[in-house]
């Protein structure tokens, strides 16, 4: 139980990071960066509203700028990502 614990302390800090951020493709940026931290926890129920907010994060800010915005390896990251979460 611990390691939820600090998971979720660690999911709080990401989503003060998230608040600062200004510019939807930086954000989406930061959830990239953020995504080897959840994916371990796929499969964990104890997990399911962060995954659910994540998913959020990323449902806010895909946008057709956004996406132009981010490079070719980041576009493969998220997609990768949005595999996995959905």
């Amino acid at each position: 139980m611990a390691a939820v614990v600090q998971f979720a302390r660690d999911f709080d800090d990401f989503m003060r990071r998230l608040r600062r951020l200004t510019i939807a493709h930086q954000r989406i940026l930061e959830a990239i960066a953020f995504w080897p931290k959840l994916a371990p926890h796929t499969a964990n129920v104890l997990y399911e509203t962060f995954f659910d907010e994540y998913r959020q994060v990323l449902a806010s800010n895909l946008t057709r700028e956004s996406l132009s915005q981010l490079l070719p390896d980041d576009l493969r990251a998220l997609g990768l990502i949005v595999e996995r979460i959905l």
